[in-house]
């Protein structure tokens, strides 16, 4: 019961506290948290069968995974084709392990409007070449420290003072459809990897890791508050941190989550071979409507592709 308690206020309020709990995904929580309710069982029967109840209640209301798997289970390719081509968007968002273009080769089936790179190849040539051989026709390609994006249709890519342009990299894009959006794909710094919980350095690496995300969350707040309210914003790419995670916060008011909206089947995209942690997002502002958002298994990555399929509103 003390279990339950604690970990419904750090999930409920995310302080930066109990940072070293919360890098826990939800469903592991209510995993434990439901076997030490059964073992109680043969003790207090009436009180832990509650208890079961209300662990099951706390994996509905917070973990993502049963709505998105129980959308996997009726999922439907005619809704995306039923919508006029011009009203269609695909993004896809991947973390090139290194800048390895053998992962970058791999969005090429999914026929995307827009790509969101991270750990982007070190040739911004490169790029260029791969993205004129595979988008028939009108292409161009914004080129960051760490991001790129790509796009069928024209940009303009926004100058970044540092630190910002060593996280991000931004463009108003118009689409072939002649649609208008402003892009920005984002790595923000690599997760603390720490689960000793039993450890004071492990709670204090955590909450440190914490602050530092939220600062980075906030330069991109500062970003969004220059575009036009009237200009649709789309922002993704590897946030190194659930999105589940305290330091998001700060997006909300301005952008919502696709996956939460019209997540398919297991989201979670690292580790590829093992994927545990949903840290490669697609975000939208108002403007969008998502269809399908989902993960596939890449070859020549550490991390998993995300593919949205977005309607434009």
């Amino acid at each position: 019961m003390a279990l339950f308690v604690g970990i419904l206020i750090c999930y409920l309020f995310k302080p930066d506290t109990c940072a070293a709990l919360t890098f826990f995904p939800v469903w592991a929580w209510g995993f434990l948290g439901a076997v030490l309710s059964l073992v109680g069982l043969l003790y207090k029967k009436c009180i832990h069968i509650t208890l079961v109840i209300s662990w099951l209640v706390f994996i509905l209301i917070f973990a993502e995974e049963p709505q998105s798997l129980f959308r996997g289970l009726c999922a439907s390719s005619s809704k995306w084709e039923s919508i006029p081509k011009n009203k269609r968007i695909t993004v896809v968002s991947l973390n090139c392990a290194g800048g390895n273009m053998e992962a970058v080769r791999e969005i090429v089936p999914y026929t995307p409007d827009i790509v969101l790179l991270q750990e982007v190849p070190p040739r911004k040539e490169d790029i260029e070449s791969f993205a004129e051989a595979v988008f028939e026709g009108n292409v161009a390609v914004a080129y960051g420290l760490d991001a790129a994006i790509i796009v069928r249709g024209e940009l303009e890519e926004t100058s970044l003072p540092k630190p910002k342009n060593i996280f991000m990299t931004q463009a108003r894009v118009r689409l072939e459809s002649g649609y208008e959006t402003e892009v920005i794909c984002i790595r923000l710094k690599p997760l603390v990897i720490d689960t000793n919980i039993l450890s004071r350095k492990c709670w204090v690496s955590h909450k440190k890791d914490r602050k530092s995300r939220r600062k980075q969350i906030g330069q991109i707040v500062e970003q969004i508050n220059s575009i036009s309210d009237e200009i649709p914003i789309i922002l993704g790419g590897d946030f190194n941190v659930t999105a589940k995670d305290g330091c998001l916060r700060g997006l909300q008011p301005y952008l919502s989550d696709t996956f939460i909206k019209g997540g398919v089947g297991w989201g979670h995209t690292a580790l590829n071979s093992v994927p545990l942690f949903r840290v490669d997002q697609i975000w939208t502002s108002s403007g969008f409507k998502s269809i399908s958002v989902f993960a596939r298994k890449t070859e020549h990555s550490d991390h998993r592709m995300v593919i949205s399929y977005l309607e434009v509103e």
